[in-house]
């Protein structure tokens, strides 16, 4: 009982100490960061910013289109906002934020040991007497039966598209946007595949432009497939990596499509 006490003193004298180092604004941040899972010790299911998220259960889940991204802390319900960063699981958060992504120990609490970003990845990762930890996804609630039906029935990666940023000089920042190709841009990739000649890829003189991605009709999902280079003469090359001979392989881009491959790197930074 006195071993209690003393530690309720502690947490609560930490907490005081915690709130005058702390501002509102600061306050209002941690906030933002924190999820609590809906039951302690179930990691099915969480809130965030008053929304549920899922779990979705599945062995090797998609990967969603989330390149750009924000970290949120996951902690129990009964944890404190200022004690959040000492008691939480880290996770992805989408910039559309339909999903949550990450690594997750069988033992959520393992990842409980007061320490952040890398430093904490690292810990987990690399330090063997923790528990090994697998890939986890979530998504909103409201998409989840979506969701499941897509992975069940088979996600059909037919789309491609690519991801880039502006500044915006009135939000004072970049603004992240994902390009979808047109179905024309779509068979121009696709007849490039069919009717060019590959050669083993070395890129001694190209200077590498943007990943092209394939993704599912609704962009939810994606898997990496082309990198495109640019070489000092300005032609372009899309290469992929075949597994079958496990080398990496180049298509050289028609020097028709040139304007086209122009206009993909002129939309704005890419992002590498």
């Amino acid at each position: 009982m006195k071993k209690n006490t003393k530690f309720l003193v502690l947490l609560l004298a930490l907490l005081m100490m915690c709130l005058c180092l702390t501002g509102c604004d600061e306050l209002d941040e941690l906030k933002k960061q924190q999820a609590i899972w809906v039951e302690k010790g179930d990691t099915s299911a969480f809130i965030y910013n008053g929304v549920e998220y899922k779990r979705i259960d599945v062995p090797n889940p998609p990967t969603p289109i989330a390149r750009y991204y924000e970290n949120i802390k996951i902690t129990d319900p009964d944890v404190p906002v200022l004690l959040a960063d000492r008691f939480s699981v880290m996770l992805d958060l989408s910039v559309d934020e339909n999903f949550v992504f990450g690594y997750l120990c069988a033992d959520y609490t393992d990842e409980h040991i007061g320490l952040s970003g890398g430093i904490r990845s690292y810990a987990i990762y690399e330090n063997s007497s923790y528990d090994p930890t697998e890939e986890v996804l979530y998504c909103k609630a409201d998409i989840y039966d979506d969701v499941i039906n897509q992975i069940n029935e088979g996600i059909e990666f037919s789309n491609y598209c690519y991801d880039y940023y502006k500044y915006n000089e009135e939000l004072g920042y970049e603004e992240f946007f994902l390009y979808t190709l047109t179905d024309e841009e779509t068979e121009l990739i696709n007849n490039i595949e069919k009717t060019v000649e590959p050669f083993e890829s070395y890129n001694y003189n190209s200077e590498y432009m943007f990943c092209l991605y394939k993704t599912n009709k609704d962009n939810m999902f994606f898997e990496e497939s082309y990198d495109v280079y640019r070489n000092e003469d300005g032609s372009y090359y899309i290469s992929k990596y075949d597994s079958n001979e496990d080398i990496v392989i180049e298509y050289k881009v028609p020097d028709e499509f040139k304007d086209k491959f122009d206009e993909f790197c002129d939309r704005g930074v890419l992002m590498m």
